[in-house]
């Protein structure tokens, strides 16, 4: 009995540890709140890429480039840059670059989303809105294809190219 609850309790604590998954949308403006949402401003910079990291960002910690009108040897602002893309449908392409500045003390300030592209690809195109439509990821049907066309296409190709060079 004491085994089986300490296994129950240890499950709703990894349950609850869980970090917020964030939805991604096609408009900047609803994306900089969901991303407030999960990385307020004060945010520890160590915690802002983990939690960016856990909903499919890559992050990478930069300088702004060298001032131009600062003193020998002044290096740029700091920043934390976390880039996400996402199939969205046959050769169509989601992509959002999301930048928070740092402060020295090791925190982040409030992000700003650098570039937003979302394109349906083969899909037909939906009627303009002035609502921010979510964004959903590609079927798993789609990757298949997509790959498949790509494996098919270099296995005729890398043969013919081959066949076309001269043999001495």
């Amino acid at each position: 009995m004491f085994r089986q609850t300490i296994c129950w309790l240890c499950c709703f604590a990894l349950l609850g540890c869980q970090t917020p998954r964030m939805k991604f949308y096609d408009d900047r403006a609803v994306m900089e709140q969901q991303v407030a949402a999960l990385v307020p401003p004060g945010t520890p910079l160590t915690e802002a890429k983990k939690t960016m990291k856990e909903n499919g960002f890559n992050c990478v910690e930069s300088r702004e480039p060298k001032r131009q009108d600062g003193g020998e040897g002044e290096r740029g602002d700091p920043y934390l840059l976390c880039k996400y893309t996402q199939m969205t449908g046959i050769f169509g392409n989601y992509a959002v670059d999301v930048k928070f500045p740092c402060s020295e003390e090791g925190c982040v300030g409030e992000a700003g989303v650098d570039k937003l592209t979302a394109t349906r690809g083969l899909a037909k195109e939906l009627p303009p809105s002035t609502t921010p439509r979510p964004v959903e990821p590609a079927p798993v049907w789609t990757k298949v294809v997509a790959g498949t066309a790509i494996a098919a296409l270099v296995v005729i190709t890398i043969p013919m190219m081959c066949l076309a060079l001269p043999h001495y």
